[in-house]
């Protein structure tokens, strides 16, 4: 493991996949994996997309076999947190995905929507950009602490995200309370 980026990949799945008690929000952290794991049975084989993804620390475990996982990101928000170790492979605004109608079989948005000015518009875009028969897997905060200023928009209700998601005519099939 002397490629530099598979030293950082295996950095990122420690820190998120196996976060240990002395890191913050530790709690947090092993929540999502919790319901990821969950709702992983849900991840449909073919292109993945996952939106703000940052340093893709899911990606070991929802990628299934077969399947291609591609991240995209918002590139201020790369620079700030994450530098060149970015793992982003399209950056673009989440309000105007850079894909074709229907081109993703499942679409996965982790702690993400809280950083964006329209939401409704992401969760629409995500739609888009789903196949007809896609799946969707979403989670945001409804308690967390302001970070990553100023670009720290707002926190989520159970309710709120359903009304986001029935406005964008998803179809919700599971939901997995954390916290």
């Amino acid at each position: 493991m002397s490629d530099p980026s598979d030293r950082i990949k295996a950095a990122v799945e420690r820190e998120f996949l196996h976060p240990t008690k002395r890191r913050p929000h530790y709690l947090e952290r092993v929540s999502i994996v919790l319901a990821l794991r969950e709702l992983r049975h849900r991840v449909k084989p073919g292109l993945i997309l996952d939106v703000g993804c940052g340093m893709k620390p899911y990606e070991s475990l929802l990628n299934t076999s077969g399947s291609k996982y591609y991240g995209t990101d918002y590139p201020i928000t790369m620079e700030g947190s994450y530098g060149d170790s970015t793992r982003a492979d399209f950056f673009s605004d989440s309000m105007v995905l850079p894909f074709r109608e229907g081109t993703f079989d499942t679409v996965i948005s982790t702690q993400m929507l809280e950083h964006v000015r329209k939401p409704e518009v992401v969760v629409y875009e995500m739609s888009r950009v789903l196949k007809p028969d896609g799946i969707l897997i979403l989670s945001a905060p409804m308690t967390w602490p302001l970070h990553e200023e100023p670009y720290d928009f707002y926190r989520y209700t159970l309710h709120g995200l359903r009304h986001l998601l029935e406005e964008a005519d998803f179809e919700i099939l599971d939901e997995v309370r954390r916290g």
